[in-house]
């Protein structure tokens, strides 16, 4: 991801757009185009360490960790706890008897995706009748391939290593289970197998109804659809859930993007992070009937390809010290230009406190001193700073988008502070809203006489990443925010609700 100088220089085909990287249209249904995405401590955070009560001179961090109650407190840098560690529901039995698995059915990874294909025949079964008006037809083969073993798939759609497919040609959902689904569930819970499943049982259920449609639509509808099993599993207790379930399902999705710099018109494109992740939690937060409509109202489509030889050799980064120094700068024009539309034209004064911190030596806000926050506003001051360490060690996790954004949220905090709002439990929310909208202003470059900025292809993956990786729980909410902000733009953040 990066923020570069704008550039009106005319695509050129890039190494690796060859007629061999294409898949076949049989296995249209593929999980994902390449490697795993590491998304590094995305789920790692266990909740912040208790912050000193509020008062107008607390600082408000970026994000809040949900274990804070009564005042937003600091939030924790990224650490190294084992997904799914945090108490969880339990589930209820389901019965696998009628699910005939053909290969690895002893791994955990097997079992879990074995369970969730049990439940997805029998909500399917009853959704495709309600949904589309037809009946469910049951999978013609499941295919559970260790290939660890060297073990291949039996499905004419061929190799599944470090894949999972649902085969249009005969019919079969093949998965790597001893690869992809044990690596996933190692990396974001026993959840991640079972969203994949219900990504590829999304498919199947376009097969049965016949879906029309771009090929990247096309998975971004079986995204959705995942997302709204995963409500219905978490709610009916089929799968056991914790606080931070829905987040590392989330993370999950998102470490199965592709590759940056994919043109969304190839058919090969599945989407970026932010269209898949933003799928999925349009699947989970408005049902199935909103999937439904992918068919017919495409939904807002984000990938870019990369413009330029330099942009694609450079991954669209800046250099961290010219990323944060240029995003606050650019922050402070869009803040220019916004702050008088969000105020019945009130005039913004630049941010004139900037302070980058290091973890040996914390900041203070008045009174108090900033020891665990990622990123921090104090009102008392009206100054933002930012623990330096942690920040860099983001960018290089996710790029320079990932800690502009933790800066953005700080900013949509400020911008709150000053113009009055009380800055109560939700600051982290619509401050981080107020960052979604920032990242659209630049990609619609809405400032083209007092702003070079444009966004370069993964900024939007990479700002979904960052707040996953300092949301912990609250993830999953983080980015509902950034969302909404992203699409309805900054009065959308001024609502009632914004996550």
């Amino acid at each position: 991801m990066g923020m570069t100088s704008r550039r009106a220089t005319k695509r050129a085909d890039l190494p690796g757009a060859d007629a061999a990287s294409r898949r076949s249209a049989a296995a249209r249904g593929r999980i994902m185009r390449g490697a795993v995405v590491t998304v590094a401590a995305a789920l790692a955070v266990t909740g912040c360490t208790s912050a000193t009560t509020g008062g107008s001179s607390a600082p408000t961090s970026a994000p809040a960790s949900a274990s804070t109650s009564g005042h937003t407190g600091a939030a924790s840098s990224p650490s190294a706890s084992t997904p799914g560690s945090q108490t969880s529901t339990s589930s209820q039995p389901i019965d696998v008897s009628k699910v005939v698995v053909r290969g690895d059915r002893r791994s955990d990874a097997a079992k879990l995706a074995t369970a969730a294909v049990a439940d997805l025949e029998r909500y399917w079964g009853r959704q495709l009748p309600a949904v589309y008006g037809s009946a469910f037809t049951p999978i013609k083969a499941y295919y559970s391939v260790d290939t660890k073993a060297g073990r291949r798939s039996p499905s004419v759609c061929g190799d599944v290593t470090g894949n999972a497919y649902y085969c249009y040609e005969d019919g079969a959902i093949a998965w790597d289970s001893t690869g992809l689904l044990t690596d996933m569930r190692s990396a974001y819970g026993d959840i991640a197998p079972q969203v994949i499943m219900a990504h590829e049982f999304g498919h199947a259920v376009q097969h049965r109804f016949g879906y029309r449609g771009k090929p990247v639509v096309q998975e971004l509808q079986a995204d959705c659809f995942a997302g709204a099993w995963l409500h219905h599993a978490i709610d009916d207790k089929v799968v056991a859930a914790s606080s931070e379930t829905p987040t590392q399902a989330a993370a999950a999705i998102l470490a199965v993007k592709d590759p940056v710099g994919e043109d969304p018109r190839s058919e090969q494109a599945h989407g970026n992070g932010f269209d898949r992740v933003n799928s999925f939690q349009t699947g989970y937060d408005d049902g199935l009937k909103a999937c439904k409509a992918y068919t017919s109202e495409e939904p807002v489509v984000t990938e870019l390809p990369f413009t330029s030889y330099t942009d694609a050799a450079s991954g669209g980064n800046l250099p961290y010290e010219s990323a944060m120094q240029s995003g606050a700068y650019d922050l402070d024009d869009y803040w220019e230009h916004t702050y008088p539309q969000v105020t019945n034209g009130q005039q913004w004064k630049p941010m004139g406190k900037l302070t980058p911190f290091a973890t040996r030596k914390p900041a203070t806000c008045g009174d108090e001193t900033v020891t665990d926050a990622v990123a921090y506003y104090c009102p008392s001051d009206d100054s933002i700073g930012w623990n330096d360490d942690v920040t860099r060690e983001i960018y290089r996790e996710t790029g320079d988008f990932g800690p502009i954004v933790l800066l953005a949220a700080q900013y949509g905090k400020a911008a709150l502070n000053r113009s009055g709002k009380p800055l109560g439990d939700d600051a982290a929310d619509r401050g981080v809203c107020y960052a979604g909208a920032y990242s659209a202003d630049v990609i619609l470059h809405n400032r083209p006489q007092t702003s070079s900025f444009t966004m370069s292809p993964g900024d939007l993956d990479e700002a979904i990443q960052a707040l996953l990786m300092v949301g912990g729980s609250d993830g999953f909410d983080l980015i509902r925010a950034y969302r909404k902000g992203a699409l309805d733009g900054p009065k959308g953040c001024a609502g009632a609700k914004v996550s």
